[in-house]
């Protein structure tokens, strides 16, 4: 992009030189026009006459030039934005690949934080496990307390009915 900036500021300078040159050319017109009025009429229509050509040749050569100018800045310009088009374009490819793995990145810690949750349901629901069934032993330890304390005083009371006959 830069080698193109360069190249349009070299169409620049060229331009400006050839308009410099121009000028010249004007002044050597002039000068040619100047002698034209101290000279005689036959020799004033011979430098007339060449002065005249000049002018059309200056003409067309700067008409020439100025068109070649314009097709190569026009060249230039066309090609750095042809340059700033592909480099937008890879850009674009650049952010969509990095927004891709960014994408990726959040779906394999999504994962890794969803797997990290099941872990800790899964321990919790094995601690619960133990406390349900620590305190279905525990009601199952009391219920048979309590059924061998129905039968002791069932026994007593049916010992105390047996001695009383």
């Amino acid at each position: 992009m830069f080698v193109e900036l360069k190249n349009l500021i070299y169409f620049f300078i060229l331009i400006i030189l050839k308009v410099i040159n121009v000028q010249m050319d004007n002044k050597a017109i002039l000068d040619n026009l100047n002698k034209l009025s101290l000279e005689s009429r036959s020799e004033k229509q011979d430098s007339f006459n060449q002065i005249s050509q000049q002018i059309a040749l200056i003409g067309s050569n700067t008409e020439r030039y100025s068109a070649i100018q314009f097709n190569q800045i026009q060249n230039s310009l066309n090609n750095i934005e042809n340059n700033l088009y592909k480099q937008s374009n890879k850009n674009f490819e650049i952010l969509q690949k990095q927004l891709l793995e960014n994408y990726t990145k959040l779906q394999i810690e999504s994962l890794k934080m969803h797997n990290e949750l099941i872990r800790e349901v899964v321990k919790n629901c094995n601690e619960i496990k133990k406390e349900i069934k620590k305190s279905e032993d525990n009601i199952k330890e009391l219920l048979h307390i309590h059924e061998k304390e129905n039968l002791k005083n069932k026994l007593l009371i049916a010992e105390t009915k047996f001695n009383k006959y």
